[in-house]
C-alpha cells in the first residue's frame, strides 16, 4: 500500500489525509523518494547526453592538406588529413610550409595558411540561418562565402578585430597587435576592439592595430597574390562539379542498361513460356 507522509515543523503523521488548507507538506516515502532521485538523475544524464552528442557534431571537413599540420582535440594533436571531421572547439596549426583547406557544413570554404593558428569556436544555426565564428589567433586565413548560401554567414574573430561577412570573398590576417582584411569581392564589416566599425569593399584593406583607430588601403601585390586562392578554389569547385556532373551521366547511363537488361529478359522469358505453351498444344 502506497504510504505518504505529511510534515509540519519536524513532525510526520502516518497515512494522514491531505488537508486543503493547513499548509502541510507532502513528503515521498522513502521508496519513492528514491524512485525519484534516480528519475532526476536520468534526466540530467539526458539532458548532458544531448548536449554532449551536440558538442560533437561535425561543423567542418578537411578538403586537401599540405606541408606541417596538426589538429587539436581536447588538448591533444593528431594528424591532420583530408576527409577528417571537424567539431566546435577543435584547433588547425599550421608551420612554416604547411596550408589546410576546410569546407563548412553551411558550404563556407576556408583556406588556412602557413603558420597560422585557427579554432573553429561555435556554428550557431536555427531553422533558416547559421553563423560560423571562427578564432584566428595568428596567421591568415582565406574564407569563400557563396552568394548562393543565403542567410548563412562567417564571423572571423582576430586579436584586434572581427570580419563579419555574408556572400563574398576576402582575405584575414593576424598577429597580437594587428589585423588586416582584404577583400576580393562582395563586402566585409569589420569591428574593432573598441567597437568601430567599417565596410571594406573590393579591392580594399582595412588595417586594426591596438588603440588606434580603422586605417583603410589599397590592396598591395602581396594581398593581391595571396587573394588568388580564390581562383584556385573556384576552378577545383568546377572541377568537382565537373566530376560530379559526369559520375552522375555515368550512373544514370548504368541504370539505363540496367533496365535495358531486365526488360529484354523479361521478354525473353515471355517468348520461352509461349512458345513452352504453344508445344504443349501440339502435343
Amino acid at each position: 500500500m502506497e504510504m505518504i507522509f505529511w510534515k509540519k515543523s519536524v513532525r510526520f503523521r502516518k497515512n494522514a489525509r491531505r488537508p486543503s488548507k493547513s499548509g502541510l507538506t507532502p513528503v515521498l516515502a522513502p521508496g519513492q523518494n528514491r524512485c525519484m532521485r534516480i528519475l532526476a538523475a536520468l534526466a540530467i544524464a539526458f539532458t548532458l547526453t544531448s548536449k554532449i552528442a551536440a558538442a560533437e557534431k561535425p561543423v567542418a571537413v578537411v578538403i586537401s592538406v599540405q606541408g606541417d599540420r596538426a589538429l587539436i582535440q581536447n588538448s591533444q594533436s593528431f594528424d591532420l588529413e583530408p576527409s577528417d571531421l571537424i567539431r566546435a572547439g577543435d584547433e588547425i596549426q599550421t608551420g612554416a610550409d604547411g596550408k589546410v583547406s576546410v569546407q563548412s557544413s553551411t558550404g563556407v570554404i576556408f583556406q588556412i595558411g602557413s603558420l597560422s593558428h585557427v579554432k573553429i569556436t561555435d556554428m550557431n544555426q536555427t531553422s533558416d540561418s547559421s553563423v560560423l565564428i571562427v578564432d584566428l589567433k595568428t596567421g591568415n586565413i582565406a574564407t569563400i562565402v557563396s552568394k548562393t548560401s543565403g542567410s548563412n554567414s562567417v564571423r572571423i574573430q582576430a586579436p584586434t578585430a572581427a570580419a563579419s561577412v555574408r556572400g563574398t570573398e576576402f582575405l584575414v590576417e593576424a598577429d597580437e597587435e594587428e589585423t588586416s582584411v582584404s577583400v576580393g569581392d562582395g563586402e566585409v564589416e569589420v569591428e574593432d576592439a573598441g567597437g568601430t566599425k567599417a565596410r571594406v569593399r573590393p579591392g580594399g584593406v582595412i588595417r586594426a592595430r591596438l588603440r588606434e583607430k580603422l586605417r583603410e588601403e589599397r590592396i598591395d601585390a602581396r594581398r593581391a597574390e595571396r587573394l588568388k586562392v580564390f581562383g584556385e578554389f573556384r576552378t577545383k569547385r568546377d572541377e568537382k562539379f565537373r566530376e560530379r556532373v559526369e559520375k552522375l551521366r555515368n550512373t544514370k547511363e548504368r541504370i539505363r542498361k540496367r533496365r535495358e537488361f531486365i526488360r529484354n529478359l523479361r521478354e525473353a522469358r515471355r517468348d520461352s513460356l509461349k512458345e513452352a505453351r504453344e508445344e504443349r498444344k501440339k502435343r
